[in-house]
């Protein structure tokens, strides 16, 4: 398949463009930035991401009124002694999703469930193993309508599902039925997290019923923007990641987007923020 091709192809499923990047020896060859890893260097700065300033205009000069903050944040009470909540308050979310609380509603830290900026908050957390999994969201103002898991037994007692947020790749829901929605999370494996095959397959099985990847449709070309960061091996600071957190539009809120970002500066967690700008 010609390369232009493959690049397209990788882009309609959700895949990461990622051209190996490649430095000069003092033989005159060349190593690619993974190889530079191996020999414990840093890999080249054209391996380095960097977000650009927020676009807050849609493509039809409407401003954004809408900014929604989805965050992985690997387990709510350690998230809140990094200082995390600093963070939100100076982002101002509207919205605010959160993954992989792995606490119980009764857990959740007095600092979070006092946010006065956020006086409406749905928690769902495993039924069947404390301290696993859980989901939230925090809202500025009163959602008009709130439903709690996806009809699912297996998959609603596991606390990865929260109005409407996210599904897992299992599940088989017809996605017509929604004509105007967003997506919200992490899109992994629950016993498998990774890149792996199967949750390729799964996000290029919504891309495919007619749902958008935000970031994506905006920067189709950018390379090294990853969203996680395993904790082995230096990772982050080589900038050596995937990106897993995503945000997914049915079309017809195409015309209503401005920006989707990427906060890779974000330190608290092996997730990154990614924020969504829509003008409504």
């Amino acid at each position: 398949m010609p390369k232009r091709a493959q690049k397209e192809e990788a882009v309609e499923t959700g895949q990461q463009q990622v051209e190996p990047v490649r430095k000069k020896t003092k033989h005159g060859g060349g190593v690619t930035a993974d190889e530079a890893v191996k020999d414990g260097e840093a890999p080249p700065a054209a391996a380095a991401f960097e977000d650009t300033p927020d676009n807050v205009l849609t493509g039809d000069g409407k401003w954004s009124d809408l900014t929604i903050t989805s965050w992985n944040v690997d387990g709510l009470r350690a998230w809140v002694k990094k200082n995390s909540l600093e963070w939100v308050t100076a982002e101002t979310p509207d919205i605010l999703c959160l993954q992989e609380t792995k606490c119980a509603e009764k857990q959740l830290p007095a600092e979070v469930k006092d946010m006065a900026e956020y006086p409406h908050q749905y928690w769902s957390s495993s039924r069947d193993k404390e301290g696993y999994s859980g989901v939230g969201m925090l809202c500025k103002i009163k959602p008009l309508d709130v439903t709690f898991g996806i009809g699912v037994e297996e998959h609603d007692n596991e606390g990865r599902e929260s109005d409407k947020l996210s599904l897992p790749i299992s599940t088989s829901i017809s996605w017509s039925l929604y004509t105007c929605r967003i997506l919200a999370g992490a899109c992994s494996s629950g016993d498998r997290p990774g890149f792996t095959a199967e949750e390729r397959q799964g996000f290029g099985n919504v891309l495919a019923e007619g749902f958008i990847g935000s970031y994506r449709h905006l920067y189709p070309d950018t390379c090294h923007a990853y969203t996680f960061w395993t904790y082995l091996g230096n990772s982050r600071a080589k900038n050596m990641g995937w990106r897993l957190d995503y945000f997914v539009l049915s079309k017809a809120l195409l015309p209503h987007l401005c920006d989707s970002k990427i906060r890779c500066k974000a330190l608290r967690s092996d997730h990154c923020p990614i924020t969504l700008l829509m003008a409504m």
